[in-house]
């Protein structure tokens, strides 16, 4: 299967994929773990059979849930299984070599058919409500493995319905499960309950049980699906294939039963199949066949034969009777005219038929057509009940009309047929309900898409709505019907509130679903709630910065949206409700540090002598401090660790910070906080960076102890980060209409929070205005630009880190030269 026609199976996108870091933890019957598998693990184990989807995973440490209810868990497989058996990451069997509905003698049949071709590869059974699902493993024509998502076939259950361990014995080893992980047997063996040669006899115990059980499933189906692979399975099974067909038959068939089979061919000829015995199947004779066909010979009556044979092989009549069915099953003996045998062959062959074939039709054949090709057949096969049928003869009429009728009703459908096409196209079973539901959401959303673009709105929801059902885990069809409804609406805010609705369902299947939230945006801005339409833009455009439609709608709300009172065609001019509290608190935290550093008197009345300048802004510089400079934010321009004010500034910016992150970012929506963010290479980026700038950066007078200034720095990052970046610019990227924008009013704020140092606030003027530039555009601008290109907090935090470092370390070693 090509990878384009798998990759957009399902409304044309890429299938959402779990986290690399997710944790799939496999649980036995019993509950207890099998172990955190790794993915190639799992992707062998579902699709050869071994799980099911009924099977239970806990995923991340939660509680279990079954295979089927994690969407996500097949698109992680689908990764790296086998092209035909994947369908946009989805688990699914490809088309079937044989295929058809079980019932009492049914796998009899379809066991020595395998047999007869020698075919390696897997049968797949299941009820008819699909609950219980059985794999039986074929090697070469011969049946040597059986796996099931039945609870009473798990290997406990066996273990102890045959009496080969306890109860208790059974708890005690879930009890070594539990302390030392592992499987069930391994458990018995540290027991010493059994040896591993009794733990692999109770396994092939288990899948004959499983085996047998099969043969006594008389309703459901079956299909038959190649695969080179399963002659790598362990060999369970050591019958023939015409001892299992004989013994699955005297286990799902009581006496009366298999007399009841066989009065269904009425008094009909039974005849040997000389042809057969010259084939390498059927020579592999059980003891008693050689007399069983020679005692039957040519054409004698069936209850003249089964006396024959029982006296032959001295038998009982019912073990008679068995053995004629066994070996009328096998194809070693056939009962009827030869047209009776002609009908079973004509089964056999339209089990293993597209319907095209079945009906012998075109690709373009038209629905009459299909229908006259219908008729025409049922009369060529013989499908319909004639006088005098034997019952047996008139089950095979059925089935073989039954398959016509399938194919004519599908073939004839205007939803059916394109849908059977597209599984005949990817190599897919039609009749697997996980295909067919997929292919019914695929079918849907095409002529969803077909009616919108039609502009038949109400059409197009109604294919969006029968999508969704079809596949409920999906998200976009609801995205699709929610944007459907609302185009077709009258567009006020009444039909927006309900579309949007419609589209939040996807998102509670995928939270960061980039559509979803440009489609609410699209909804709100045609509805004219353009604050909320820019939101939800902005977060479709934070999680994909390749959304070029979020991109162009953004647009349209700045440079098309006209002021629609004046009709002067002004662009309007939008404030929303976080820009307000975010500008006060900036005000206040740089109105209340100004006037602590530079009107607040007190502070020291000495210069400390490890940073005594030899000249700067005041001027002179005594030892003693005049009274007039004696303000608290003297000295905080010097990393001292007995200064209030450096304390002050730093737990009060970090405080601020984190209240406004709390209180004001969290109540505007955007994207969540992210450390690394989504582009590593800017993380990268930021460690020459910092090194770069902080040894360009002037030096910093600093106290005497290395380490300490250094712990200072820390602190001192870490305050500024807080407000400047996971608070301010943050907040101002979700209320700026450009995302530059945001980093430039954020190098503005930061450049003049500095004129709140005492220091910078009195140097001259020129020097003055420099700094405020410098560290505006090289500090705070270059945070938040590094915060807008990784979308994390990590580069701008380290980038900080080194400029600051490298700063007190220059410092430092320039202060001891």
């Amino acid at each position: 299967m090509a990878a384009d026609e798998t990759s957009n199976l399902v409304n044309g996108g890429t299938p959402s994929l779990g986290r690399l870091d997710d944790r799939y933890e496999v649980m036995d019957p019993t509950g207890l773990s099998m172990g955190v598998l790794p993915i190639p693990s799992i992707q062998t184990m579902i699709r050869q059979g071994r799980l099911f989807p009924t099977d239970r995973v806990s995923k991340n440490g939660g509680a279990p849930v079954t295979l089927a209810d994690l969407p996500e868990f097949f698109s992680i497989l689908g990764e790296t299984l086998p092209a035909q058996f994947q369908v946009a990451g989805s688990i699914m069997r490809p088309r079937p070599e044989t295929a058809g509905t079980l019932d009492a003698t049914a796998l009899a049949g379809v066991f020595a058919q395998l047999c007869q071709g020698g075919r390696t590869g897997r049968l797949f059974l299941a009820d008819e409500a699909g609950r219980t699902q059985k794999v039986i493993i074929f090697q070469r024509g011969v049946a040597v493995n059986a796996m099931s998502n039945i609870a009473r076939e798990q290997l406990g259950e066996v273990l102890i319905g045959h009496g080969l361990i306890t109860a208790a014995t059974f708890e005690a080893a879930v009890d070594v499960r539990r302390d030392q992980g592992g499987r069930l047997g391994s458990a018995l063996i540290t027991l010493e309950a059994m040896t591993p040669r009794q733990l692999h006899r109770a396994l092939s115990l288990q899948a004959m049980e499983r085996l047998l059980n099969a043969f006594r499933q008389q309703e459901g189906t079956f299909c038959f699906v190649p695969d080179d692979s399963a002659v790598d399975e362990e060999i369970l099974l050591f019958a023939s294939t015409r001892e299992l067909v004989e013994t699955g038959l005297h286990a799902a068939l009581s006496a009366a039963d298999i007399a009841a089979e066989l009065a269904a061919f009425g008094e009909s000829p039974v005849m040997a199949r000389i042809d057969a015995l010259s084939q390498p199947w059927g020579r592999a004779l059980q003891q008693g066949d050689a007399e069983a066909l020679q005692a039957v010979g040519a054409g004698k009556p069936l209850s003249q034969a089964v006396d024959d044979v029982a006296r032959s092989v001295r038998m009982t009549t019912d073990e008679a009777r068995l053995r004629i069915l066994a070996l009328v099953k096998y194809g070693l003996l056939s009962i009827g005219a030869p047209a009776a045998a002609g009908l079973d062959q004509a089964l056999e062959k339209l089990q293993s038929q597209q319907f095209y074939d079945v009906l012998t039709v075109g690709r373009g054949a038209t629905a009459a057509e299909v229908k006259a090709a219908f008729e025409q057949r049922t009369t060529d096969l013989h499908a319909r009940p004639m006088p005098g049928d034997v019952a047996a003869v008139s089950r095979t009429r059925e089935k073989i009309r039954q398959i016509l009728d399938a194919a004519q009703r599908t073939l004839s459908h205007e939803d059916l047929r394109p849908m059977y096409d597209r599984a005949l196209q990817l190599g897919l079973d039609f009749e697997q309900p996980e295909v067919r539901a997929r292919l019914q959401a695929e079918h849907f959303q095409v002529r969803g898409k077909a009616a919108m673009t039609a502009q038949k709105y109400d059409e197009a929801r109604r294919c969006f709505v029968q999508a969704s059902e079809a596949m409920p885990e999906e998200p976009m069809p609801y995205v699709h019907a929610g944007w459907a409804g609302f185009l077709g609406s009258n567009r006020d805010i009444n039909a927006a509130q309900g579309a949007v609705r419609e589209v939040e369902r996807a998102l509670r299947i995928q939270g960061d679903l980039d559509a979803a939230h440009m489609t609410i945006g699209k909804i709100y801005r045609l509805a004219g709630v353009l604050d909320l339409a820019e939101k939800h833009l902005r977060h479709a455009i934070a999680l994909n910065g390749h959304n070029n439609e979020a991109q162009s709608e953004l647009r349209l709300i700045f440079t098309r949206e006209l002021d629609g009172k004046s009709g002067t065609g002004k662009p309007k001019m939008q404030f929303t409700g976080g820009l307000i509290p975010t500008l006060v608190l900036y005000l206040v935290a740089a109105g209340g540090l100004f006037a602590l550093a530079n009107l607040v008197n007190g502070g020291f009345t000495e210069w400390p002598e490890s940073v005594r300048p030899s000249g700067n802004y005041l001027i002179e510089v005594p030892k003693e401090i005049p009274a007039d400079k004696q303000f608290f934010g003297l000295m905080e321009y010097y990393y001292l660790l007995g200064d209030p004010m450096w304390w002050i500034r730093r737990a009060s910016l970090l405080l601020l910070g984190l209240a406004g992150a709390r209180f004001i970012v969290r109540k505007t929506k955007g994207p969540a906080l992210s450390v690394l963010g989504e582009k590593g290479n800017w993380v990268a980026a930021a460690i020459p960076y910092g090194i770069l700038v902080g040894f360009l950066s002037p030096l910093n007078p600093t106290g005497e102890n290395l380490g300490v200034t250094l712990g200072m720095t820390l602190v001192h990052v870490l305050a500024e980060q807080a407000f400047f970046i996971w608070f301010l610019y943050r907040a101002l990227s979700r209320e700026v209409r450009e995302p530059w924008g945001a980093v430039g009013l954020t190098a503005l704020a930061f450049g003049l929070y500095q004129l709140s140092f005492y220091a910078i606030l009195n140097e001259p003027t020129r020097q003055m205005l420099l700094d405020v530039c410098q560290i505006g555009t090289f500090a705070g601008g270059a945070y938040a630009a590094l915060y807008l290109l990784s979308g994390g907090l990590m580069a701008p935090l380290l980038a900080h880190v080194l400029v600051n470092v490298f700063m007190m370390l220059r410092t430092y070693l320039a202060s001891h030269a």
